[in-house]
C-alpha cells in the first residue's frame, strides 16, 4: 500500500513545479510586454518631441531667411516662398505691415516635420526709402520718362499716387503707391493701395557729432580725399564730384550739388548724399553712383535731376524734379549692412 502513496507524492511535486514555472513565465512575459510597451511609448513620445522641436526650428529659420532676403538681397514685398529641407519644409510669407507702423513687415513662417507644424509671426524692420530706386513722399507725377528696368532690385514707390505720362516710361522692377498707379508707358508689377513708407528725419546734430570732417561755409569737395572715408559735415552748401573710395556720407545743412561725375573707384565704394533742403544733379553730372536723400519735417526736401544722367543707387525725397528723362538702376550690393555703414537715417 505504501508504493502507490509514494508515486502520488512525486506527481504532486512535479505538478507544483510545472505550475510555478508556468506562472514565472507568464509573469516574465507580462513584465516584458509592459516594459516593451513603456519603451515604445517613450520612443514615440521622444520622436514626437523631436519633430515638434524641429518644426519650431524650421519656422525660426524661415523668419531669418525672409529677413535676409529682404534686407540683403533686395527682395521686395510681398514675398512668398516654399523651402524643402532634409528634415521637413518651410512656408514663408512676408508682407508690408505699414498700416500698423510705417516701414515694418510681417513675416509668417510655418515649419512642417511629418505631421507636426509650427507657425511663427514676427513684425520686424521693413523697407526704407533707400531700398527703392526712386521713393517719393508725395505724388510722383512726371511728364518725363522714368526708366528702371536693368536690375533685379530697385523699383519705384510713393506715399501718394504714381502718374507717369511719358510713353517712354519703362519700369520692370515694380511700383508701389498708397493710391493709384497709371502710365502711358509700361510699369510692372503694380501694387496700388500699398501702406505708407517711413521717411526718417535727418538729425544734423547727430551727423555733426560723428563727422570725420567738418566744413563751415560753402565747400567744394573733390574725391578722392586724402585720409579715411567717413562722414563729411558741411554747414552751408556742398559741391561734390570725383572718384571716391571707401564708404562716404556727405551731409549738408543747405543745398548739396553734384557738379560732375560722381562714382566709386571700386565695387566696395559707396556714397550717401543727405540734405534737409535740396540735392541737385547738375547738367555736367553724366554719371552718378550714390544714395540721395532729401527730407525735412515740413516735407519740402527736393532732389532735382537736370540733363539725362545715368544714376546707380537710390533717390529718396519729399519731391522729385526732373528736367529730362531719368534712367536709374538700383544697386544690388546696397544691403542693410552697407546702409548702416553709411549712417542713413532710421538705421
Amino acid at each position: 500500500m505504501s508504493k502507490p502513496s509514494r508515486i502520488y507524492k512525486v506527481h504532486t511535486n512535479r505538478g507544483a513545479a510545472y505550475v510555478l514555472a508556468l506562472t514565472t513565465l507568464l509573469v516574465g512575459v507580462t513584465l516584458g510586454l509592459a516594459m516593451l510597451r513603456s519603451s515604445n511609448g517613450y520612443y514615440m513620445a521622444e520622436d514626437s518631441r523631436q519633430k515638434k522641436q524641429a518644426a519650431i526650428n524650421l519656422a525660426e529659420a524661415g523668419v531669418d531667411y525672409a529677413y535676409w532676403r529682404v534686407h540683403y538681397q533686395g527682395q521686395k514685398l510681398p514675398y512668398t516662398t516654399n523651402i524643402t529641407t532634409t528634415s521637413g519644409s518651410i512656408h514663408i510669407e512676408a508682407t508690408d505691415d505699414g498700416n500698423r507702423a510705417a516701414s515694418t513687415m510681417l513675416i509668417v513662417s510655418t515649419g512642417t516635420v511629418g505631421r507636426h507644424k509650427h507657425t511663427l509671426k514676427r513684425v520686424m524692420l521693413g523697407l526704407l526709402p533707400y531700398h527703392y530706386a526712386v521713393c517719393e513722399n508725395a505724388k510722383l507725377e512726371d511728364a518725363d520718362a522714368i526708366i528702371n528696368n536693368n536690375t533685379a532690385v530697385g523699383g519705384v514707390r510713393t506715399n501718394d499716387l504714381i502718374n507717369l505720362t511719358h510713353s517712354g516710361t519703362s519700369i520692370t522692377t515694380g511700383a508701389w503707391a498708397v493710391n493709384t498707379i497709371s502710365t502711358t508707358g509700361s510699369i510692372s508689377p503694380r501694387y496700388p493701395s500699398s501702406p505708407p513708407i517711413l521717411f526718417p528725419s535727418i538729425d544734423n546734430s547727430y551727423y555733426s557729432s560723428i563727422a570725420n570732417r567738418k566744413y563751415y561755409g560753402d565747400t567744394w569737395i573733390n574725391f578722392p580725399l586724402y585720409g579715411s572715408s567717413g562722414v563729411i559735415y558741411v554747414v552751408g552748401k556742398a559741391y561734390v564730384w570725383g572718384l571716391y573710395t571707401g564708404v562716404n556720407t556727405v551731409v549738408s545743412t543747405d543745398d548739396l550739388v553734384v557738379v560732375g561725375m560722381l562714382k566709386g573707384s571700386t565695387s566696395s565704394a559707396y556714397m550717401a548724399l543727405l540734405s534737409t533742403k535740396r540735392i541737385r544733379i547738375a547738367n555736367s553730372s553724366n554719371e552718378v553712383e550714390a544714395v540721395m536723400y532729401s527730407h525735412n519735417s515740413s516735407n519740402t526736401g527736393v532732389v532735382e535731376v537736370n540733363d539725362w544722367p545715368y544714376i546707380t543707387g537710390s533717390i529718396a525725397t519729399d519731391t522729385l524734379v526732373t528736367a529730362q528723362n531719368l534712367v536709374i538702376a538700383g544697386d544690388p550690393t546696397l544691403t542693410l549692412g552697407i546702409m548702416r555703414q553709411l549712417n542713413l537715417p532710421g538705421l
